[in-house]
């Protein structure tokens, strides 16, 4: 499976009741959340706020601040596909604190709709659906995003893996994305992502209080380099009051050719700082699925077939014109010379277009790359007495005796399916069959089809 991030501020979700509002903060996704306070800045209670959303997947996560403890304050109704409403908590041992506060059973791939109500003191920062991955691809217009324990992402060097709460200062600490991260201190230690998309982004935790701190490192994409420096001091979210800061931004690359890509990360200066990775976003290229006209996708563009003339009948009525001038020309040129009676009789038949395309073929010299004739054909003797024409002054007979040779083309106007093969779509480059075998002609070669 693969997961899909969905920010607070996305039209999927619908926010109700209550008094929402929205809290912009460095240390959240997007630089932003919604929030549904308890009580006004004046102090009067508030009622609870409702958040409904939309989505196609198979379950949902949310992730925020719980709120902090009063009565039923841990309490959250939920409803899924307007199925019957049932409790849950926020599962949070020390509220407040920020960490993935609900989970959804496993559903059905497919739409679904969850209404979340009794939401009080609670922020939330996203949401994370999680999709077949087979249908990553067709997500262009969302971020996939991969956390740090994924495969995808290979470490090399002195890379440890951390599972304690980050401690953001004057706000609710908490858990990273997975409840884990990659860290590491050492100049020289690098990761490795491999993606598909057009743009890519690298989430860490970033320490505000190491004011003196200074980290610098390489972001390396299809053997493009880029070097990105981190120093507390100069930062433009530098805040002296806290600590860690999740969901900070240490790469950003949104200008990719869609396909596959590389991004190699390098650590080149490490002072009274660390390198800490969270989780990665990128969104998904269309390059290795195109939407079909029937809703299928396919691993390859689809190119649009132009409608062409069978090459069969094209090639037939060339050549069919070509030996019916030879045939005429032969005629008037045999009528022309006067008869001169041999021993034995040599016949020339001229073969007529038949209409019944079922009768046999007659066995015919392939030697002549010809294109087929399709319902008529000439056979060799008279093809034999016009090569004889060379012969000193001899006089053939002719004797018409209306005697036809029927054959019937092998293949006369059928279509070939199309080849479907990696990076090819439409008609197979090279099948130039015509169907039928090719005539010999005796030394005298018509002229060279252009088709």
């Amino acid at each position: 499976m693969a997961a899909v991030i969905l920010d607070d501020i996305l039209p999927a979700f619908t926010y109700g009741g209550g008094s929402w509002e929205t809290n912009t903060s460095p240390s959240r996704y997007g630089g932003s959340s919604t929030l549904c306070p308890v009580t006004s800045p004046t102090g009067q209670t508030k009622p609870p706020g409702t958040i409904s959303l939309s989505f196609e997947g198979t379950s949902v996560a949310f992730f925020g601040i719980t709120p902090s403890v009063f009565t039923d304050s841990q309490i959250v109704i939920v409803s899924i596909d307007g199925g019957t409403p049932y409790n849950t908590t926020y599962a949070d041992p020390n509220p407040q604190s920020y960490r993935q506060w609900y989970q959804s059973p496993t559903l059905p791939d497919g739409q679904h709709n969850i209404s979340l109500t009794h939401v009080e003191g609670t922020e939330l920062d996203f949401a994370v659906v999680t999709v077949p991955v087979g249908r990553v691809a067709s997500l262009v217009d969302q971020q996939v995003i991969v956390d740090d324990t994924d495969g995808a992402i290979a470490y090399k060097g002195a890379w440890t893996k951390n599972t304690t709460q980050f401690a953001a200062g004057t706000v609710p600490g908490g858990l990273p994305y997975g409840n884990s991260t990659h860290r590491t201190t050492a100049v020289g230690d690098t990761f490795t992502f491999q993606f598909s998309g057009t743009a890519v982004s690298v989430y860490g935790v970033w320490n505000w209080g190491n004011l003196d701190g200074n980290l610098s490192a390489t972001y390396t994409i299809d053997g493009t380099s880029y070097s990105q420096t981190y120093t507390s001091p100069t930062s433009p979210k530098f805040s002296a009051s806290d600590g860690d800061l999740p969901n900070f931004l240490l790469f950003n690359h949104g200008s990719l050719s869609g396909g596959n890509h590389t991004l190699v990360a390098n650590l080149t200066i490490c002072v009274k700082q660390a390198l800490m990775i969270d989780y990665f976003t990128y969104s998904p290229s269309t390059s290795t699925a195109t939407s079909t006209t029937n809703g299928t996708s396919s691993s390859h563009p689809v190119t649009a077939a132009k409608k062409a003339m069978p090459i069969g009948a094209v090639a037939g009525g060339v050549v069919g014109g070509v030996l019916l001038l030879l045939v005429i020309v032969g005629f008037f040129w045999i009528r022309s010379r006067k008869p001169k009676k041999q021993d034995g009789n040599t016949d020339s038949t001229i073969g007529t277009r038949q209409a019944a395309p079922t009768l046999d073929t007659p066995s015919i010299p392939t030697s002549s790359s010809f294109a087929a004739i399709s319902g008529s054909s000439l056979i060799s003797p008279f093809l034999n007495a016009l090569a004889a024409r060379s012969e000193s002054r001899r006089e053939a007979e002719i004797n018409r005796k209306g005697r036809t040779t029927n054959t019937t083309p092998q293949d006369p106007s059928v279509h070939k399916p199309g080849y479907r093969g990696p990076g090819v779509t439409g008609e197979n480059p090279t099948d130039t069959s015509a169907g039928v075998g090719a005539v010999e002609i005796g030394g005298v070669p018509p002229p060279a089809y252009d088709g």
